[in-house]
């Protein structure tokens, strides 16, 4: 049995993705002022897991179509 292909964003993208385009939701509530400054405090895997509950759909297509 082969193997399925699979797309896989890396962890470096992902993390220059949302410091271009960081998560306005996310950014209000904690008051952080740039996505340099999200990622000094927060683990990126705790951003990703947050942004389907915190983010707009709207936001997270426009930000990741544009990035793809």
């Amino acid at each position: 049995m082969n193997p399925k292909r699979l797309w896989v964003l890396k962890k470096d993208k992902f993390r220059e993705i949302l410091e271009a385009n960081p998560p306005p939701h996310i950014m209000e509530r904690f008051g952080y002022k740039d996505g340099k400054e999200l990622f000094e405090k927060e683990k990126l895997e705790e951003v990703a897991s947050s942004l389907r509950f915190m983010e707009k759909s709207e936001w997270m297509h426009e930000t990741f179509d544009k990035a793809y």
